[in-house]
């Protein structure tokens, strides 16, 4: 992800058609290495759900770049995806 940007998206600053975003969750379910109870996820390893990420925006699939744990959060999971090519304008909610 080279260019990285660090700014929120909204209305007034929607993402790009191409450009990737981080979207942040709970609840991922198992994982490939666990990590104790309450404890920060490593950073290397890196902590992945065993089960199969998916993202659709506007009824597109979108690019998974990675999907894990967040490094030294507790229970925070991070998937860094593409925003696929829709339509121009297209507003999702």
């Amino acid at each position: 992800m080279q260019g990285t940007q660090t700014t929120v998206n909204n209305t007034d600053n929607p993402a790009k058609a191409g450009s990737y975003v981080v979207a942040y969750l709970t609840g991922t379910g198992r994982l490939d290495i666990p990590v104790a109870t309450g404890g920060g996820a490593s950073s290397d390893p890196l902590s992945r759900p065993r089960a199969t990420v998916a993202v659709t925006i506007g009824s597109q699939p979108a690019e998974i770049a990675f999907a894990g744990l967040t490094p030294s959060f507790v229970g925070l999971t991070q998937v860094n995806l593409r925003i696929p090519n829709l339509a121009a304008g297209t507003i999702l909610s």
